[in-house]
């Protein structure tokens, strides 16, 4: 902790005989010594590390959508400093750093950073790195789910898009609190993606090899795209036995427009705010 120099306090008391008694005779003093703390000052610039952007998909109680304010917290030598306020359910920060060994916090709009109350937290990355952090609610708690986007090829990051086309990143992990409420509304929490003609759009995991994936949990699909407007619709998944070849042709329980761009990557990222109807929420993969 730092602090002042001491402040001295000095209250004077005196007593007199008379009413013309003189500044002489006045007797008895007493001192009190109180430490005043300064205000820390917040980590200089040069401290910040990475980039690190927030997806607020938060619901208090796991009902109601919840607005965050972002903070570092204090430390033994920065005070705490505001990294992002007001962030609505359903929208995502700006890029931000983290200085290394900095705690930071997520909490209900207008709290502070020394609550105790905090609703996430938000991990700090190494010079150079580049992450989103979800939150969502999940089974009584906040969840932070970090995902490496920038396009290294390391870390689970998706490398860019093959010349000619764009990417298309979706995810549905925020439904994985509402599997009881979807299984009764819709069939579930995990879909075939289609391409709305009958058809399950292409992922990037077939050009290696592989079989198509379901989007459902922590498991993502890939689609590298050309450039201009796609259609993206979700079927119930499983569909039933002996259903593999006609698994994007069940009727779709939700649609969703994506612009995509040469280049470029684009996030689409599943939610829901009443656990039964379905949403989605848009963004840029990478930072500009």
């Amino acid at each position: 902790m730092h602090f002042t120099p001491l402040l001295v306090l000095v209250i004077a008391t005196a007593c007199s005989k008379s009413k013309d008694t003189d500044a002489s005779k006045t007797t008895g003093s007493a001192a009190m010594v109180v430490p005043v703390q300064t205000e820390l000052p917040p980590p200089p610039k040069e401290s910040f590390k990475g980039s690190v952007r927030v997806i607020n998909l938060l619901l208090k109680g796991g009902t109601e959508p919840l607005t965050v304010d972002i903070w570092g917290k204090r430390s033994f030598e920065f005070g705490p400093f505001q990294q992002a306020k007001n962030i609505a359910y359903g929208t995502a920060t700006e890029w931000f750093g983290i200085p290394q060994g900095q705690s930071t916090v997520v909490v209900a709009a207008g709290a502070s950073a020394d609550t105790k109350d905090t609703v996430g937290s938000v991990w700090a990355n190494k010079d150079g790195e580049e992450t989103t952090t979800l939150l969502y609610w999940k089974e009584g708690s906040a969840i932070s789910a970090m995902m490496s986007t920038k396009p290294t090829g390391v870390n689970d990051a998706p490398d860019p898009p093959p010349a000619g086309k764009g990417l298309v990143y979706l995810t549905a992990q925020p439904l994985m609190h509402h599997e009881k409420t979807l299984e009764a509304a819709i069939g579930g929490r995990s879909f075939y993606v289609g391409d709305g003609n009958g058809t399950c759009v292409h992922q990037r995991v077939q050009d290696k090899g592989f079989q198509r994936s379901i989007l459902g949990g922590t498991q993502p699909t890939l689609h590298d795209l050309p450039p201009g407007k796609a259609t993206f619709t979700f079927h119930q998944w499983p569909s039933g036995p002996n259903m593999r070849d006609k698994e994007c042709t069940s009727p779709k329980l939700f649609e969703v427009t994506v612009d995509v761009v040469e280049g470029k990557g684009h996030l689409v990222v599943l939610h829901t705010k009443d656990g039964k109807t379905l949403e989605a929420a848009q963004f840029p993969l990478w930072k500009p």
